[in-house]
């Protein structure tokens, strides 16, 4: 007879450590993702670049492919060659927001080519995970389609979990897609390749979209540590968020030399408060006025210069002063009936319903 013993220990969980980490948080490089976790450097082709995004902070963006119209560069990130050779029992972490719409292209892959691979591919309404060692027609593939919860242009999380004999994808903590399969990493052989936003298939487009936090594990882990691991991280995300210094050091006022409307002076941003001072309130208002908010701009004869103070601020941490010099441009003139000799409109056709409908 078999019996089966379950053994509870109680302790502190230690955090699980990526053998391999991309956050995108250092300095740009052109061609470089330092990797945090050692010094397994990633690749960055042209149009590989960091922007800032409200939610992650500084992210990987890839522009896509140079083909469709969009000014995309064929841009991808590639890893170091082998790094993954071997891993039968692995944990791929990202977070990914998809911009690409249709067509073929992988989100990530790893493999030698066409023929021997294992590549994730995010759309609007599908998620699918598949590996192969005989070219497409040997895909064995876990997926989830459906059009809710839709994957278009939103942050999300996705982990990818490889044994020798099932593959899984989980969605912000959750299984979503598993399938037993017959094919493991070893299978696939050595000096292996891999990308973010490049697929094996050179007649496929390149992925647009933008990664941040991309972590390898060089364990397969179980749905409850997939889920722990998945709830820590948006705890530290969200604590990378609301930290003083990175509010001021992101926070900007566009277009600061050439304004011409009012400005928006937020008094909190990410759990952060800020207080505002205006070297003119007669200008630039910095409190509420008349039930207006701060920031109401008033034009001149002439062009104006204002500086204005924020002081960041939230308990617990250090208060950071920043000041920003701006340029009020002198009001315009009047305009009269006789000013008007034509107009231009612009008009929309389709409702998004599809691809081509989209007002890109």
């Amino acid at each position: 007879s078999e019996i089966t013993v379950k053994v509870k220990v109680n302790g502190e969980y230690t955090k699980a450590k990526p053998v391999l980490e991309y956050n995108f948080d250092e300095d740009f490089t052109q061609g470089t993702a330092k990797d945090s976790a050692g010094e397994n450097d990633a690749a960055l082709s042209d149009g590989a670049v960091y922007v800032q995004d409200d939610s992650y902070g500084q992210v990987l963006y890839l522009d896509g492919d140079s083909g469709d119209s969009m000014g995309g560069h064929d841009s991808y990130l590639s890893f170091p060659e082998g790094c993954f050779d071997g891993m039968d029992n692995v944990t791929i972490s990202m977070d990914v927001n998809e911009v690409s719409r249709t067509g073929a292209y992988f989100t990530f892959g790893i493999g030698q080519d066409r023929n021997e691979y294992f590549f994730l591919k995010m759309q609007p309404t599908n998620l699918k995970l598949a590996i192969t060692e005989n070219t497409w027609s040997g895909e064995q593939v876990a997926e989830k389609s459906g059009a809710y919860p839709n994957n278009s242009r939103t942050w999300m999380n996705l982990k990818i979990v490889a044994t020798p004999d099932r593959i899984s994808l989980y969605r912000d903590g959750e299984l979503i897609a598993e399938k037993n399969v017959t094919v493991s990493m070893s299978d696939l052989g050595k000096g292996l390749k891999a990308y973010l936003g490049k697929s094996f298939y050179d007649e496929d487009l390149y992925f647009r979209g933008f990664f941040d936090n991309v972590k390898v594990y060089d364990f397969a882990m179980g749905s409850d540590e997939v889920a722990r691991v998945y709830q820590q991280e948006e705890a530290e995300r969200i604590a990378m968020l609301e930290d003083v210094q990175r509010v001021a050091d992101t926070f900007e006022i566009p277009n600061a030399d050439n304004i011409k409307g009012n400005i928006t002076l937020p008094s909190e941003k990410d759990g952060v408060s800020i207080a505002w001072t205006s070297s003119d309130d007669n200008i630039i208002t910095s409190t509420e006025v008349g039930g207006k908010p701060a920031g109401v701009v008033t034009r001149g004869e002439s062009d104006q210069k204002v500086t204005l103070t924020a002081v960041f601020s939230k308990d617990g941490q250090d208060s950071v002063t920043k000041t920003y010099e701006v340029t009020v441009k002198a009001k315009a003139p009047e305009v009269s009936e006789e000013d008007y000799v034509g107009y231009l409109f612009v008009h929309f056709i389709g409702n998004e319903a599809a691809a081509s409908h989209e007002q890109t």
